[in-house]
């Protein structure tokens, strides 16, 4: 390594004694920190993010036989910023200097209907992300001149029915949601695949030693793995080793038109009422019953306070705990399968899933959106809050923390009684709602522009199309 006089990387270098992610404990990695300038190199900049040091410096960061030498002496980097971004950073000024000669052609896209028969293999359960997230994928690759169709994960008994669907509708490529899910019915097949992390495969289901080996071979033998942040995907790199490359799609904010949602008529809801929405699935790692009892108690003090929760019941037992929560009643067993019904106490509604463009009406409607999950990989109902101006309170869980900065563009908390204690400061202090909300907008149409969702997912076609 050849060093500039202002270039101190100075490497500590220490023993991973103990491993907080019980991954590596295996095979002892050493860990290493190294310092660089902060910021990126760019082709904007001040003088030194333009200088051929700063362009250097990023070259040999990023250099494919670094990183490989760094992986034979056992070396991790820990690092800011991240090797990660700054792939992302070289990979932008690459695609910066290819697009300048591309765009004096004029439409491109629109005469290439030959790319190929793509199958988007995901859950397809309503109202939930995975679902939504695949018919995103589906248009935007039909917008790019592919058919492509969707198709259940629960439709296949096993790869060898997945594979001959493939050869009987001649499907070229597969983009596989979930890397369990899609995952197990891919890793057999000699079609072309990519993987889109789902969020509860890297969050949940890595803990589970009969799933994860499933996963890392899936992972192995994709061609490309999506990830909708960088928390993700580094998060995937300590149990996943893969040559593939990862792409970053920061999922596009896009919320459907808002359409009149109507409550039930136990619930009357006056202008002075304020409501904090909790859209979510409910399953073990969204936690719908997280802030219930805390919430109560805040409505007793001030009865214009209410959650409402709103969304499936993807798992019984949590369907069971957050009826217990909100009403104190243990499910009187009846005979039959029972939809979900509307639970109601204290200031805390749980509502049956409402269709997409009720859900933002009642959007539009509330004072603040709120996310409680475990864990998050990008959250949907997030996005769309942000996008239109309302507020979002979110658990202080990594998904989260990438999507939210505290007090300029959302809150997070970390306990029930924080969220009470910043919901309070937000509900006193009208201005600064404001210019929280204006950021996290200006955020939103900024990093989570179609425009860059629908670049992420052209090369992620590109690569599978290369290979069919």
């Amino acid at each position: 390594h050849h060093h500039h006089h202002h270039h101190h990387h100075q490497q500590q270098q220490q023993q991973q004694q103990h491993n907080n992610h019980g991954q590596m404990s295996a095979r002892n990695f050493i860990v290493a920190e190294y310092m660089t300038h902060v910021g990126f190199a760019s082709h904007q900049g001040d003088d030194f993010a333009k200088s051929g040091d700063r362009e250097h410096e990023l070259k040999m960061l990023t250099s494919g036989k670094f990183r490989e030498t760094l992986d034979e002496m056992k070396i991790r980097l820990s690092c800011f910023p991240q090797i990660s971004k700054l792939l992302d950073c070289h990979q932008r000024s690459q695609v910066k200097e290819e697009s300048d000669e591309t765009s004096s052609e004029g439409p491109l896209e629109v005469n290439q209907q030959g790319q190929g028969h793509l199958m988007i293999l995901s859950s397809m359960t309503p109202a939930t992300g995975n679902c939504t997230t695949a018919r995103r994928l589906q248009s935007i690759a039909s917008s790019l001149g592919w058919r492509s169709i969707c198709c259940d994960v629960g439709d296949f008994e096993d790869s060898s029915a997945l594979r001959a669907f493939v050869d009987e509708h001649a499907i070229t490529a597969v983009l596989g949601v979930h890397a369990y899910r899609a995952g197990k019915l891919l890793l057999e097949q000699d079609c072309p695949y990519g993987i889109v992390l789902g969020g509860t495969d890297v969050n949940v289901m890595a803990n589970d030693p009969l799933k994860l080996p499933i996963m890392q071979t899936a992972l192995e033998r994709a061609l490309c793995i999506v990830s909708f942040s960088h928390a993700m995907r580094d998060k995937t790199r300590r149990w996943a080793t893969t040559q593939a490359p990862t792409i970053i799609m920061p999922q596009a904010a896009a919320a459907p038109a808002p359409v009149p949602f109507t409550l039930p008529a136990s619930v009357k809801l006056t202008d002075e009422d304020r409501v904090f929405l909790l859209p979510c699935g409910l399953r073990d790692v969204k936690d719908p019953s997280y802030l219930v009892q805390a919430f109560k108690r805040w409505h007793r003090l001030n009865p214009h306070v209410w959650l409402i929760i709103v969304g499936p019941s993807l798992d019984k037992c949590c369907y069971d705990s957050l009826r217990l929560a909100i009403t104190g009643q243990e499910e009187k067993i009846e005979g039959g399968e029972r939809k979900e019904q509307l639970l109601e106490q204290d200031g805390v509604l749980y509502l049956p899933p409402l269709p997409h463009p009720e859900l933002i009406g009642l959007m539009h409607a509330s004072f603040a959106v709120v996310n409680s999950s475990k864990a998050e990989g990008m959250c949907g109902s997030l996005l769309e809050a942000m996008l239109i101006g309302r507020l979002v309170l979110a658990r202080a869980v990594p998904g989260n923390l990438e999507l939210v900065r505290h007090r300029l563009t959302g809150f997070l908390f970390s306990s029930p009684d924080e969220f009470v204690r910043l919901a309070k400061e937000a509900l006193e202090d009208e201005e600064k709602v404001h210019s929280i909300v204006t950021s996290a907008r200006r955020y939103v149409e900024a990093h989570h522009s179609q425009r860059e969702e629908r670049r992420a997912m052209k090369t992620t076609l590109n690569i599978l199309k290369k290979t069919c």
